[in-house]
Parts: structure tokens; C-alpha cells; sequence
């Protein structure tokens, strides 16, 4: 759908995609993770112009450890170390592909704004300006400008992603 997707908003620069949140997960004698899944996706996406990705690793909320728990499975908790490991293996993946890493809210990485009142400003068709001042009630690292979400938190997403810090406290 991505070359549709391109089309509707008429240039790639309007796109960012996430690969949000990286996740290791233990479970009885095995581990999952996405991680290896990034140079795949990201291929994929450079061949359609766009050169921004937003990610973060994901968070240990209280509700999310005992979600996963209920479940059978362990959240895999990377140190600063091995996030700055793969950061830099990201990143490198993303250089050779012409496209940029910014990180949401990740504590001893670069400040970024997932909203971002001057890209959309720069980007809007007939040059509008959009505010810039920074969202209320967001987490402290976030640097995003204000907007309004389409969505919110008390509704249950449908596809019940365990480490999902949106789900209802009661799923």
C-alpha cells in the first residue's frame, strides 16, 4: 500500500514510518525478538522515498510486565549498552538506504518530535504555519508539538499486542 500511500499525500517527505517498539521476549526456553525484522522493513520502505524512521524500545510499565506475565512470557529489558549497540546497527542499515533514525522518548538518545510543528508546517501545501509549542501531558523525553490524536487510550486496540502500554489496564 505504500505506493498508494505516496501518492494520496503527493510526496514521500509527508511519510515516516515506525518500527516501534524493538522487543525481546522470553517465554519458557525461548526467546522472540523483531529486531532482525528492521534491514527487511526498511528495504522495503526506501524504495518508495521515504527516509524517516521513528523507533523505541519498549517500555516496562507496570501494566505491560504483568500483562506479559498473565501470558506466560518475559520481557527482555535492554541495557543503555545493548541499545546503543543496535541504535548504531540501525542506523548504519538506514545510511545506506539514504534514510534517517529518529528515536520516541528513549532516554540518552537524541530528543525527536513524531509530531513536528515545523515539518508539518514546512510540508503543508499552501504554507500554512502549525503550531510549534510542545504537547501537554506527553512523557518527559517527548518532544512532540501539540495536535490532536485520532484515537485513545480506553479503547482496545484489536490486535491485543501484550507489551502495548495503550491497552486497557483490565486486558
Amino acid at each position: 500500500m505504500l505506493p498508494q500511500l505516496v501518492e494520496l499525500v503527493g510526496r514521500p517527505e509527508r511519510i515516516s514510518w515506525r518500527f516501534d517498539p524493538i522487543i525481546t521476549v522470553g517465554c519458557a526456553d525461548e526467546v522472540f525478538a523483531n529486531f532482525q525484522l528492521f534491514p527487511v522493513v526498511a528495504k522495503h520502505i526506501a524504495q518508495h522515498g521515504i527516509t524517516v524512521c521513528k523507533t523505541s524500545w519498549a517500555s516496562p510499565y507496570k501494566k505491560v510486565l504483568q500483562r506479559m506475565k498473565r501470558k506466560g512470557f518475559a520481557l527482555k529489558i535492554p541495557s543503555y549498552e545493548e541499545k546503543l549497540i543496535e541504535a548504531k546497527q540501525m542506523e548504519e542499515i538506514l545510511n545506506n538506504l539514504g534514510m534517517k533514525l529518529c528515536y520516541c522518548s528513549m532516554e540518552g538518545f537524541e530528543l525527536s518530535r513524531c509530531i513536528d510543528g515545523n515539518l508539518l508546517s514546512k510540508l503543508h501545501p499552501d504554507g500554512l504555519l502549525c503550531s510549534v509549542k510542545k504537547a501537554k501531558g506527553q512523557r518527559t523525553l517527548c518532544g512532540c508539538t501539540e495536535s490532536i490524536d485520532i484515537g485513545w487510550y480506553t479503547l482496545k486496540c484489536g490486535h491485543g499486542c501484550l507489551y502495548c502500554y495503550a491497552e486497557p489496564q483490565h486486558s
